[in-house]
């Protein structure tokens, strides 16, 4: 990722959804301001056609990168078929995912009705997830991890379990755990395994997370902003554009500096080393 270096960008967004409809509207302008303001992006894949999108918008611009993969419900009858994921590995192609375990979610649909039970979808998520570990293992590619517990089930606690099986068979797992919301003693068996975490805009919307970001070094973190979604609060405290997008990494940025206690000059460099490193 030499090359990347050389390019001069100030700021990565490591997790985003930039080739989301949402941004259709104005996405050369927006990407030319991207451009202009040196921020690249890693856009994210959360089904077959959302992977394809992210790839076309990489291909189109040199400061996006992208993932591929299944979010765990965000389309719940979508899988991943490897033979059709292969097709869109490429030189940008940076992890596969976001793939992982979501649990909050399904209380509501089990109230609701939309799933028969809580374990049964349990298991379709888990074999979802392995298909993709086995993918990016193939391929030598680590994991853009979506993690989220409900109040009777810490997502996080599987997701770990079930990486730890193919790292007992001596397999090297690679791995970011995307919008971490995990404690304190979560992001430790993380760090353990050498994983990294991004977090986004919610940093600015409340203080729950500071004690676990303060705990972790910061060359495991990276910054996000899963646009369009979650906007971060600008200086003066109010929400800075309902539709959130990869201009507003600079605010998160800002913030992970305060928390970590360094330079924002300081943390920006570190951010693109971690982004660099996570990428060889």
């Amino acid at each position: 990722m030499q090359d990347f270096k050389m390019s001069g960008y100030k700021y990565v967004d490591f997790h985003s959804h930039m080739h989301d409809k949402a941004f259709e509207p104005d996405i050369e302008n927006i990407m030319q301001d991207l451009i202009n303001k040196k921020i690249a992006v890693v856009t994210v894949g959360t089904d077959l056609e959302e992977s394809k999108k992210a790839k076309e918008l990489s291909d189109k611009y040199d400061n996006v990168y992208y993932t591929i993969g299944v979010h765990p419900n965000d389309n719940m009858d979508a899988d991943f078929v490897a033979e059709e994921f292969t097709k869109l590995l490429g030189p940008k192609c940076i992890a596969i995912g976001e793939c992982g375990l979501e649990y909050f979610t399904l209380e509501k649909d089990l109230e609701k009705g939309n799933i028969d039970s809580f374990t049964k979808e349990k298991e379709r998520q888990e074999n979802l997830f392995k298909k993709q570990i086995e993918f990016a293992l193939e391929y030598d590619l680590p994991l853009m991890i979506h993690g989220r517990p409900s109040k009777e089930d810490d997502a996080y606690d599987d997701i770990l379990k079930t990486l730890q099986e193919y790292i007992d068979k001596g397999n090297s797992i690679r791995a970011n755990m995307h919008f971490f919301a995990g404690s304190k003693d979560i992001a430790r068996k993380c760090l353990n395994q050498g994983f990294t975490f991004s977090f986004g805009g919610v940093l600015t919307l409340t203080s729950d997370y500071d004690e676990v970001i303060k705990s972790i070094p910061l060359e495991h973190i990276h910054a996000e902003t899963d646009a369009p979604y979650v906007s971060p609060k600008n200086i003066e405290g109010q929400k800075v554009n309902k539709r959130n997008s990869s201009q507003y990494i600079d605010i998160i940025v800002s913030k992970i500096a305060e928390l970590k206690g360094v330079t924002v000059e300081e943390c920006k460099d570190i951010l693109i080393d971690n982004f660099i490193r996570f990428t060889k």
